[in-house]
C-alpha cells in the first residue's frame, strides 16, 4: 500500500492521487502511534502543501486523511502547524470544510 501511495502522491492525474491519499488515510487504523510516528512526521508537510491541490476530491480526501490521523494517532498530530491550514481551508467548498471541521472534532 506504501509502496502505491508514493508511487502517486504527485501523479498528474487526480484520480491517482485521491487514490494514493485514500490509501494512506485508510492504513491509519490498526498500527500503533509509535510505529506511525516516523511516516506521519515525514508526510505530514507533503500532506499540508497538497492541501492547495488544484482537486476537490483529493482537497477533501486529504482533509479525511488529517482526520484519521487525528482520530486513530492524536498524540503524534502536530497542532501548532495544523491549526493555521486548517482555518484557512474552512472557507474551501463545503465538502472539504466539513471534514476539517471533522479533524478539529476528533
Amino acid at each position: 500500500v506504501l509502496a502505491f501511495v508514493g508511487a502517486n502522491f504527485e501523479n498528474p492525474d487526480w484520480k491517482y492521487r485521491e487514490a494514493a491519499v485514500l490509501a494512506y488515510g485508510s492504513v491509519m487504523e490498526g498500527p500503533s502511534s509509535e510505529k506511525m510516528r516516523p511516516m506521519v512526521m515525514t508526510s505530514y508537510p507533503r500532506l499540508v502543501a497538497a492541501m492547495n491541490d488544484k482537486s476537490v476530491a483529493v482537497r477533501d480526501t486529504i482533509a479525511w486523511t488529517l482526520g484519521r490521523i487525528a482520530q486513530f494517532h492524536p498524540t503524534i498530530v502536530p497542532v501548532r502547524e495544523l491549526t493555521p491550514v486548517l482555518g484557512e481551508k474552512l472557507r474551501d467548498v463545503p465538502r472539504v470544510a466539513a471534514n476539517i471541521c471533522w479533524v478539529v472534532e476528533v
